[in-house]
This record gives C-alpha cells, structure tokens and sequence, in this order.
C-alpha cells in the first residue's frame, strides 16, 4: 500500500502579511511626511534669517554712508537753528522723532518717516525683490566735548559729536534692520 501525501492548506495566514505590509507602508508614509515638513520648517527659518541679514547689512551701509558724509564735511556741519525741515543734512539734538512707535503711550510722539525725514544711501536690493528700497539714514548733533578744561583762552578744540541711525531692509518687506552709531569728528 502506498501512502499518499497529504497537503493541508494553513488556515491561520490568510493575509496576514498583507496586513503588516499595509502598516509598515503606514508608517514610513508618516515619517516621510513629518521629514518633509521639518525641512520645509528649516527652509523657511533659513529665508528669514538671510533677509535680516541683509536688511542688517544694508543698514549698516547706510550707517556707514552717513559716518562717510561727516568725515568729508570740510567744516563743522552744524544743524540750523529751529526745526529742521525734512531731509536734514544734520538734525538738532531731540529733534529726530521717536524710530520706535510706543505703542503703550495714549498721545504716542511722531515717528521718525524713514521716507521724507532721512538721507538715501548707496543702491537697493536689486532683483531681491520687487520693493527695492535704498538703506536710509539720518545724522542728529549730539554734543562738543572739549579736549581740555580751560576756559575762555582762545577757540577752544575738541570733538563734536553725532549720533547716526541708519535702517535697512531685506528682500522681505517684513525684514527691517535699525542701527545707530555714536561719531566724533574733530573739525
């Protein structure tokens, strides 16, 4: 007698590995997901930090275009007497309106309109952006500091004092940078 084989089917799989193929897919969809988010996230990070750094670097040359101006005044510009009108060369001290608007005081002062009030400087932004705006400064008269303590012999010499502001903007319209420098210039 001859045995035969005998073939039983298993009954405990059925589609089990379909199942668990499923879910591995499941999971690597969402971490591919969440990746790619992340590196949206850090792209964008990266775009805002590159325009305040250019709208840093244009406010610096613009600070620096206003320390240049001072250095090639050949005599002493001091700001006219009363108010100035805008576009000074030189503004007199606590005539500069506020750069920062307080938005905590109910009779705010005026802000300073970077516009009409201040001096333009150097090239903008060329082809960053469709709001290509020149960095832009202002130059306000601070103080005279004599160099010595004598009174009243002769003219007296010393270093004459300007407090520069500058601001600059990014390829962002939202990317603004103000700085301000402290000039002495000896006439």
């Amino acid at each position: 007698m001859e045995q035969g084989i005998i073939r039983e089917t298993p009954t405990g799989q059925q589609g089990s590995v379909l199942v668990l193929c499923l879910l591995f897919l499941l999971v690597l969809t969402v971490l591919g997901i969440a990746a790619t988010t992340n590196t949206l996230v850090q792209e964008r990070m990266a775009g805002g930090e590159r325009d305040m750094n250019l709208a840093f670097q244009a406010a610096e040359s613009g600070l620096r275009g206003g320390e240049v101006w001072l250095q090639q005044q050949l005599v002493q510009p001091i700001p006219k007497d009363g108010p100035c009108t805008p576009a000074c060369d030189v503004w007199i001290k606590g005539d500069v309106p506020d750069l920062i608007l307080d938005v905590n005081n109910p009779t705010p002062p005026p802000v300073l309109d970077w516009v009409n009030d201040a001096r333009e400087y150097g090239q903008p932004l060329i082809g960053l952006t469709a709001n290509e705006v020149k960095p832009r400064y202002v130059i306000e008269y601070e103080d005279f500091e004599p160099d010595s303590l004598t009174v009243g012999i002769g003219v007296p010499t010393g270093r004459t004092l300007y407090k520069v502001s500058a601001r600059g903007r990014g390829a962002n319209t939202s990317s603004e940078s103000v700085v301000q420098s402290i000039y002495a210039r000896q006439f």
